[in-house]
């Protein structure tokens, strides 16, 4: 058997020519670089699922912030329609501070136009109506009866120049024994 096996490696050998060596066998340092391969590929993969743990955790926290996000809109968009109404209401406060100011107390207006009436004669009809766009401007209305309505008209005019109004557009109804009168008064300042 042992010329067997000898046999065989003669012919094996007889098989295989001889070849010369063409490149001079690597160093022994070479031998590493499957090593450094084969860690570079570990660490590439570990390196890959830290990132993609991180990646998950920037969507989750992306999401939170959008959420936050839409909550503070809401809550914004909230405010502003408060603040809104706010104005709404400040600017309506305004315009009733601004009427207010511009209005007269109409209480001495009366006065002197009833101290002004003379004895023979009667006031049927005193209307004032402040108008809403002017309030300064009011409108009077005054209905005068007596022999003397004509007369107690002029002195009744004359004397609202005392607390400085002034009629504007000023009509005269005469009838027998009285006398209408419109006119707009306005404050002389």
């Amino acid at each position: 058997m042992e010329n067997t096996n000898k046999r065989n490696r003669e012919v094996c050998h007889d098989l295989k020519t001889e070849s010369e060596a063409v490149a001079a066998p690597l160093p022994a340092a070479l031998k590493l670089v499957p090593i450094f391969f084969y860690l570079a590929a570990l660490a590439g993969t570990g390196l890959s699922a830290k990132f993609l743990l991180q990646l998950q955790g920037v969507r989750s926290e992306q999401q939170q912030f959008e959420l936050g996000t839409a909550s503070a809109q809401r809550e914004t968009t909230k405010l502003q329609g408060i603040f809104e109404a706010v104005e709404q209401e400040a600017e309506l406060a305004r315009e009733v501070a601004e009427w207010i100011s511009g209005t007269e107390n109409l209480q001495p207006l009366v006065l002197l136009i009833s101290r002004s009436i003379e004895d023979e004669n009667s006031v049927s009809q005193l209307n004032l109506e402040r108008s809403a766009e002017n309030p300064a401007q009011i409108n009077l209305n005054l209905a005068l009866d007596g022999q003397e309505s004509q007369r107690q008209l002029e002195i009744t005019i004359s004397r609202l120049s005392e607390i400085e109004y002034r009629p504007y557009s000023a009509e005269r109804s005469l009838g027998y024994g009285s006398v209408d009168y419109k006119a707009t008064l306005i404050k002389q300042n």
